[in-house]
Parts: C-alpha cells; sequence; structure tokens
C-alpha cells in the first residue's frame, strides 16, 4: 500500500481529520504523527517514514493561517518542523 506523509498543525485537527478519512475512503496509508507520541529523536522517525513516503502533503488550515498572521511564538517551533519536512521531501525527489 502507497503511503502519504501529512505536514500539518495540531492546531488544524478538524482539517487533519478530514484529510485522513479521504486517504482511509481511497486506500491510501498516511503518515501523520504529533510530535508528542514520537519518540526521540523525533527527526529519526520523521525521515524513515519520509523515506517510506511517495508524496508529501503539507495541510494549510485556518490554524495555521492565524498563528503565522498574528505571528504567534509556537509558529516558530511548527514553521521549522515543516521546512525540515519539506526539505527532506525535495531531498528525496518525493512529490510535495
Amino acid at each position: 500500500m502507497k503511503q502519504v506523509f501529512v505536514s500539518h498543525t495540531q492546531k488544524d485537527m478538524d482539517f487533519c481529520d478530514a484529510f485522513d478519512r479521504v486517504c482511509a475512503s481511497v486506500g491510501i496509508k498516511r503518515f501523520r504523527s504529533e510530535f508528542e507520541s514520537i519518540s526521540p529523536p523525533a527527526w529519526k522517525t520523521v525521515k524513515e517514514a519520509m523515506n517510506n513516503s511517495i508524496a508529501l502533503f503539507f495541510l494549510v488550515g485556518n490554524q495555521l493561517v492565524i498563528s503565522q498572521d498574528l505571528n504567534y511564538p509556537e509558529w516558530r517551533y511548527t514553521q521549522n518542523w515543516i521546512a525540515y519536512e519539506i526539505g527532506l521531501a525535495c531531498q528525496r525527489a518525493i512529490d510535495v
């Protein structure tokens, strides 16, 4: 079964859940993790999941946009992970 990697912010859970349901309905496995559920070092788990994926979907939900627009401090943390994940995908020639 093909796997896709889902890059997202935890604040957009409803949006992420909807995406998961669509993937499941067409038989696509997805890797979507919340940082708290990844054993350290988190970057290693993310890299392994990316290596097993055929595409990266970067989900931009309302809460991500609001966090960015209002320059919330946690946005910088999210931004670092997004950059890392997209960088990995590009390095591996995985569609983004």
